[in-house]
């Protein structure tokens, strides 16, 4: 198949995830209402008073890595891309298998570093293999790079996991992609992914600007 060149920039890739379900998924962690706090006060776009929670949060739990973690969220939504690098990677240096901000670190990577953008989404799938969004991502990146068939493989495990993302495909690979979903088992879905994916498509839908998922929600 002969195609033009697509960025995964876009308007075609998902965006950018928020903490909400994720975090509710995750039972809240230990910081109890003064988290779930922020979160009502990020979700309703006070952010610097909920970036003030979070930081009062990190002084008394430094490894406290959904504090962290939204931290980086309302700067990337700020435009802060240096300092939400660096929010998600503190997290990350606490919970290395947190999928959801590595997936935003990747968000970010994807525009200036796209192989190193791969390597984390390709950490996230395994992670959590039911993450519809990192697959559309990486596939974005791979056709990017001329790499169509690793970009078709993967958009096909997106439209597996979540057909309605078929829609955010170039018109030429969907039927090809359609295919090759059909013969994909059908996937098994955790609680956490399941609270994860629904935050996602929250995200994605706001996602045509503004990465700030948990003014919306977290992300596959």
């Amino acid at each position: 198949m002969k195609v033009g060149k697509f960025h995964a920039r876009g308007a075609f890739a998902a965006g950018a995830i928020g903490l909400g379900l994720l975090l509710a998924a995750c039972g809240g962690g230990s910081s109890g209402g003064t988290l779930s706090q922020a979160l009502q006060l990020q979700q309703h776009g006070h952010l610097d008073q909920a970036k003030a929670i979070y930081l009062k949060l990190l002084r008394t739990d430094p490894r406290n890595y959904f504090a962290q973690y939204d931290l980086g969220v309302i700067a990337q939504a700020q435009g802060d891309t240096t300092e939400a690098l660096t929010r998600y990677e503190a997290a990350v240096s606490i919970n290395p298998n947190f999928p959801a901000a590595l997936y935003n670190e990747a968000t970010i990577y994807g525009k200036t570093q796209p192989l190193r953008a791969q390597g984390l989404y390709r950490q996230v799938i395994k992670l959590q293999p039911t993450f519809a969004t990192a697959y559309l991502n990486l596939g974005f990146l791979l056709l990017d790079a001329g790499h169509v068939q690793g970009a078709v493989h993967n958009f096909a495990e997106a439209v597996n996991q979540k057909p309605d993302l078929l829609s955010r495909l170039p018109s030429q690979f969907r039927g090809v992609v359609t295919a090759q979903a059909a013969h994909l088992p059908k996937p098994k879905t955790s609680a956490t992914a399941t609270a994860t994916a629904s935050a996602s498509a929250s995200a994605s839908a706001a996602a045509s600007g503004s990465p700030s998922g948990a003014s919306q929600s977290p992300t596959p």
